[in-house]
């Protein structure tokens, strides 16, 4: 009976589903709860790495600045590392879990990043109960990289000469930095003081720890201005300027007047539709031609044989007249001891102007002046169109072509020119210049900012012969010379661009700064920019091979580039292919200039206790192939930023 209901009672349970049905709820609760756990925890992971991050982000940060300040410091990395640790510990993470090195930015290969790792091991709840792994490690990382702030306001380019310093040389850039893509070489005795520091070679030679700077980085260096507007646009233009060509002479067909203006007893004549009259209690002869007629004159001697008019005499030449007339001359004009006004008009110089034996010639009023090549050689052995050894002025706003030159004989002065409108078309005399000028000699050019006008210069322009002269260029947007320049004396330059086919030498054969317009001037100018392609360079002396020189004596410079425009902030642009020709400065050349030097093919040197010193409120800014300075002090800051720079105090985050 009991074993039948037992049998029964089993039965029964297997048949019962409610407990299998309470198993498998409980333990698919369990296995929730663990995924629940495990998703809580990693997500908690989660916070902990971004909290590493956000700590090493800090840290990074704090340290680098504390580098690029004490960069110069032998244990400067350590104390970085204590600064980031610092850092950690101020979030909770030991000094163990706070590591940092130096190392090539990420982001960019040339330059350096301070790196800061936060590692942190959270415990892991869910492994105890598992018996699998109870901590897990968790990582943030930083980089932030020097050389994302300053630019460098000196750069050599070269991977084999860079920047070497000698003489007691000082450069002083407290405000931008220096950058080679060799070494730097500086040996006691000189000092560089910089933002920062970069070099792409060895570690710098410095033998008394020359150097000061808030960082001292190894990367290579790019150039900062290859692709700036003004650079780009100056390469082109100065291969423009090698194809000028000069005005041609003038040509006078028919000369039917002439008058016989030498010392005689007659009182008037007349000519054509002229008149001369004489007046014997002054001793001037005055000549009278209608206004709006063309006029073409044979002579002003005796109509035949003679060019040169009496001595002693003045002439004025229809200086009433309203400039409506076209005044053509034949042959050569020559003063011959005589003072001569000539009044406004059109005139035509077929055989070019003497003015000579200290007498003045004026032509007032303004006009148009086109002059051949005379027949009469200069005091130099060369025919030019304009040969002055007295005193020549052109008052008013005036239009020039000369056909072959300008010669001004020392202590004599000429004046080309008033106001702003006026304009300069000048060829090559026989010798190949466009300008000579003797010892003392004095010339000027009016501003030639007018809408139609003009200056080009075809030919040399040559102040060599002696000290002491003065040469003033008004301004113009361009002032292009397809000839080298040169000059023994003092030069003022009005604004503009200056663009020379050949080389700037100032001293090469002598002389120095000189009294010019009242004040002591080697070279004088604001606004301006000089272009030279060193196509020629001078063969000899002080100067010789160099596209840009400025010699002993030449202590008084004072130039500054302009501040807007196409060439903003460019003061000397060198040849950027080809000709290597570089710049120098020798002996006492003191210089105040604002303005960027580029030479990218070229050496920049200073040698004999030279010197260049920042204009007061400006920038220097030197990029060239190399830098080698001896005996002087550079005192620069950067013009134009760009992508080449060197370390920096303010760091920047790369990643």
């Amino acid at each position: 009976m009991r074993a039948f209901h037992a049998s029964c009672s089993i039965r029964a349970l297997a048949a019962d589903k409610r407990g299998t049905v309470t198993i498998v709820g409980a333990a698919l609760i369990a296995g929730l709860i663990g995924i629940i756990s495990l998703v809580a925890e990693y997500g908690l992971t989660l916070e902990r790495q971004t909290e590493d991050q956000r700590i090493a982000d800090i840290a990074a940060y704090a340290a680098a600045t504390y580098y690029g300040a004490h960069s110069g410091d032998s244990n400067v990395l350590a104390k970085a590392t204590s600064v980031a640790q610092n850092v950690g510990q101020l979030n909770g993470i030991p000094t163990t879990g706070v590591t940092a090195a130096v190392v090539p930015s990420p982001q960019d290969s040339t330059k350096n990043a301070l790196r800061v790792i936060v590692t942190t091991t959270p415990t892991l709840f869910l492994g105890r109960v598992l018996g699998a792994h109870t901590t897990l490690t968790t990582r943030g990382t930083s980089y932030v990289q020097f050389g994302g702030g300053v630019s460098a306001c000196i750069t050599a380019l070269s991977a084999s000469t860079g920047i070497t310093l000698s003489g007691g040389t000082a450069i002083s850039a407290p405000q931008c930095g220096i950058s080679t893509n060799a070494t730097l070489t500086i040996p006691c005795g000189t000092t560089i003081t910089a933002k920062g520091v970069s070099y792409g070679g060895a570690t710098p030679t410095q033998g008394c720890s020359g150097i000061t700077t808030q960082t001292l980085t190894h990367a290579s260096v790019t150039d900062p201005l290859a692709a700036n507007t003004g650079i780009v646009a100056a390469e082109s233009y100065v291969a423009s300027i090698a194809s000028q060509t000069g005005p041609a002479a003038p040509t006078v067909s028919s000369p039917s007047i002439a008058f016989d203006l030498s010392w005689k007893g007659a009182t008037s004549q007349t000519s054509g539709s002229c008149t001369a009259s004489f007046n014997s209690s002054n001793s001037t002869w005055t000549i009278t031609c209608p206004n709006g007629g063309t006029y073409n004159f044979a002579s002003f001697a005796d109509g035949s044989s003679k060019t040169a008019l009496g001595g002693g005499m003045t002439v004025l030449f229809n200086t009433g007249g309203n400039g409506t007339s076209i005044y053509n001359f034949s042959t050569v004009v020559n003063d011959s001891g005589s003072s001569m006004t000539f009044g406004p008009g059109a005139y035509n110089f077929a055989a070019g102007f003497i003015s000579g034996n200290g007498n003045t010639n004026t032509f007032a009023g303004g006009g148009t002046y086109n002059f051949g090549r005379s027949t009469t050689k200069c005091s130099n052995g060369a025919y030019y169109s304009i040969c002055d050894t007295s005193t020549v002025t052109f008052s008013g706003a005036s239009a020039f072509a000369l056909s072959s030159g300008i010669y001004v004989g020392g202590g004599a002065t000429l004046t080309m020119g008033s106001g702003t409108n006026n304009s300069f078309k000048i060829g090559a005399a026989s010798d190949g210049n466009a300008f000579w000028l003797g010892g003392g000699a004095k010339i000027t050019l009016a501003d030639a900012t007018g809408n139609s006008s003009l200056f080009q210069v075809t030919g040399n322009v040559n102040a060599d012969a002696g000290g002491g002269s003065c040469m003033s260029l008004g301004a113009a947007t361009n002032h292009d010379i397809n000839g080298w320049f040169s000059t023994a004396g003092g030069t003022i330059l009005g604004a503009g661009t200056y663009t020379i086919n050949g080389y700037l030498a100032y001293g090469a054969n002598g002389g120095g700064s000189v009294s010019c317009n009242g004040s002591t001037v080697g070279l004088r100018g604001t606004g301006v920019t000089i272009i030279y392609s060193a196509a020629t360079t001078p063969s000899g002396g002080t100067c010789s091979g160099k596209g840009l020189c400025f010699a002993a004596g030449f202590s008084n410079v004072n130039v500054s580039a302009p501040t807007s425009g196409t060439y903003a902030f460019l003061l000397f642009v060198g040849p950027q292919s080809g000709n290597s020709a570089g710049a120098y400065f020798s002996g006492g050349s003191g210089a105040s200039m604002s303005g960027a030097f580029y030479l990218p093919v070229g050496a920049f040197t200073m040698a004999g206790g030279a010197y260049i010193n920042t204009l007061t409120g400006g920038c220097l800014q030197i990029v060239a192939l190399s830098v080698s300075m001896s005996g002087g002090t550079t005192a620069a800051s950067t013009c134009i930023t760009g992508s080449g720079g060197s370390g920096s105090s303010t760091p920047k985050f790369v990643m």
